[in-house]
């Protein structure tokens, strides 16, 4: 495993090496810069590159990857479904509107749905 704080202080070429020389690596805690350098290089050695990403700030990364994946959105979808099987109670309008302000499921239990 490859930390963003060990990427800080490396070069294109520096990535080049280290996914030349591993198989499998999992890079940890990276930085929206980061997560498009490791694209790149991936991608100048010819390999497919695929991305998560939570932010605008790593949309470079996603859009420049092969397959780019928003967590925001997918988290928003489960959560969307989740809550469907735990309150059945609650109509669809006040479950969307529950997920998008971030509330938990917790608190939606106590707080009650119309």
């Amino acid at each position: 495993m490859i930390h963003g704080s060990d990427l800080r202080d490396m070069t294109p070429a520096d990535i080049d090496d280290i996914l030349t020389d591993y198989s499998e690596i999992v890079f940890a805690r990276t930085s929206p810069q980061q997560k498009l350098l490791i694209v790149e290089g991936c991608q100048r050695q010819g390999a497919i590159a695929a991305v998560t990403g939570d932010g605008v700030n790593d949309s470079p990364a996603l859009k420049k990857a092969d397959i780019g994946l928003s967590v925001v959105v997918v988290t928003i979808i489960i959560i969307i479904i989740v809550y469907m099987f735990i309150i059945p109670t609650c109509t669809f309008i006040a479950r969307v509107y529950s997920a998008l302000h971030g509330r938990s499921i917790t608190q939606i239990k106590v707080v009650g749905c119309c």
